[in-house]
């Protein structure tokens, strides 16, 4: 198990959630210098339909809603808060029409820190080999 602020967490890795990182960003040049995360909560979008009542909201919107709920759902169990989360990863596979940077749209929609490092993921699918996924 992982210990942070006190608590006893597992090391394992998860397709989707909240990954709290255990170590240092460099944010002089914008590089990640962690080495592991933790999921601390999960949290989803609703499915929508085509031309439903979510058409009207962006995706980094609905990102940053899910972001938030982590947010309140690992702070609600004491065992942190936003300003602990170091580096963000969103992942995006259709990016045309979110406008830029969407990760760190997501990132100030979900109430995170101006200083959190965010990167858009890219990516229909993951591999084994991947370090992102």
């Amino acid at each position: 198990p992982f210990t942070f602020k006190g608590v006893s967490l597992p090391s394992t890795t998860m397709r989707f959630g909240k990954l709290v990182s255990a170590g240092r960003v460099n944010q002089a040049r914008g590089m990640s210098t962690l080495d592991r995360g933790v999921i601390v909560a999960a949290s989803r979008t609703p499915i929508g339909a085509f031309s439903g009542v979510l058409a009207s909201k962006s995706a980094p919107y609905l990102a940053g809603r899910c972001i938030d709920a982590c947010i309140k759902q690992a702070s609600a169990q004491g065992q942190f808060n936003a300003s602990d989360v170091q580096e963000l990863f969103v992942g995006s596979v259709l990016s045309a029409g979110m406008g830029q940077a969407p990760a760190s749209q997501a990132a100030i929609e979900g109430n995170l820190p101006w200083t959190t490092v965010t990167t858009a993921v890219g990516s229909a699918a993951c591999t084994p080999n991947s370090n992102t996924c």
